[in-house]
């Protein structure tokens, strides 16, 4: 495989579907732990429950995939796992300004607006670079994870 500045590989949908289903369960189970730990300590029940649940998942999904990235320099679990990375079009650092935006566009409008996700997914398919909206509007791809020569 060519990693040269010069040839970005952008990375198709198998790869990225199976980092964001590793970072899905983690979520998951992250979000489940914290509302066990509230139950523990208060008596919700029925729909209070359920919206306290869908509450905590919506902000530590949001906090992840804003955080982590920025964190750890494109990778969230996930990518790390699979060898992929988030890198800005244009080779420079990423911002947390760009990774705001991208965790925004990626775990509120695709969670609240589902034809925007599947909108994403078909453009993604039909375009050669594999580019989904949120990287567009961000100027960034995913790519695999290069070595970092210092």
């Amino acid at each position: 495989m060519d990693f040269s500045k010069d040839q970005p590989i952008a990375i198709g949908l198998m790869e990225r579907g199976i980092a964001l289903l590793i970072d899905e369960v983690l979520i998951v189970i992250v979000s489940m732990a914290l509302l066990w730990s509230l139950l523990e300590t208060t008596s919700l029940d029925g729909i209070q429950l359920i919206f306290i649940y869908f509450l905590l998942h919506f902000l530590f999904t949001n906090a992840y995939f804003i955080l982590v990235p920025f964190i750890w320099r494109g990778r969230t679990i996930g990518k790390r796992i699979i060898g992929l990375r988030i890198t800005p079009v244009l080779d420079e650092k990423l911002s947390f300004q760009t990774m705001l935006i991208r965790g925004v566009i990626l775990a509120s409008l695709y969670s609240l607006i589902f034809p925007l996700f599947i909108a994403s997914v078909v453009l993604a398919i039909v375009r050669g670079d594999h580019h989904t909206i949120h990287d567009l509007l961000t100027s960034t791809y995913v790519t695999y994870d290069r070595p970092q020569y210092h």
